[in-house]
């Protein structure tokens, strides 16, 4: 099964499940935010001041990944979550997806990795610094281009582009690219949006030291 295929099947599953679309924060109060420490020789987690494992309300963050919310559904004590993830190691430039569960089992944490879905990404290679580029959006059936959640059509749009819009990206797929934000524009807009649809427009001189903070 295709990298495509797996992505597709995660998002269609929670959305078969009840998933919570409304949002993917968790309440500032929830009892899972904070820092937690592993216990020998337990599956569980205990929490304290200075440990490995740190849950805020967007995500959550360990020792060589960090991970933010997609989408939430709650469960008895805690939550399911499709989570999008990055490696710490800026050297390995590596994305992938993963159903987690979270719940919590008295006054410990339990963590359970459901499944973890990975692909390839390249990184655009653009001969400087910044490591990303300008492209500009093409005309698409529609009149718009959607910027999804994630690498795949079922996962939700978040906005949409106009042809003539250029964006700032910095990873790509075999289908689809990442942008990070909108050229020349304030703030930041992080989704993936279908490769075949952007066009890298030298001549357009895109203001990459405005997209590029």
């Amino acid at each position: 099964m295709n990298t495509r295929a797996l992505i597709t099947g995660v998002a269609a599953l929670f959305l078969a499940t009840g998933t919570a679309h409304a949002g993917v924060l968790l309440s500032p109060t929830d009892p899972l935010i904070g820092s937690w420490c592993e216990i020998k020789d337990s599956k569980l987690l205990k929490r304290g001041p200075k440990c490995d494992t740190i849950i805020t309300k967007s995500g959550y963050n360990g020792v060589e990944d960090s991970c933010a919310f997609v989408e939430i559904k709650r469960i008895p004590n805690g939550i399911e979550a499709l989570s999008d993830c990055i490696s710490e190691d800026v050297h390995l430039w590596g994305f992938h997806y993963e159903n987690v569960r979270f719940q919590i089992i008295g006054k410990r944490l339990k963590i359970e990795t459901l499944k973890t879905y990975s692909f390839k990404t390249t990184q655009i290679d653009t001969g400087d610094t910044h490591r990303s580029m300008c492209v500009e959006v093409q005309p698409t059936p529609n009149g718009y281009l959607n910027v999804r959640q994630g690498p795949g059509m079922n996962f939700k749009p978040i906005a949409k582009l106009v042809p003539g819009q250029r964006i700032l990206v910095d990873f790509q797929t075999d289908e689809w690219t990442h942008m990070r934000s909108i050229c020349n524009e304030k703030g930041d807009l992080d989704g993936w949006v279908y490769t075949k649809y952007v066009t890298e427009k030298p001549e357009s001189k895109c203001d990459i030291s405005r997209c590029d903070r």
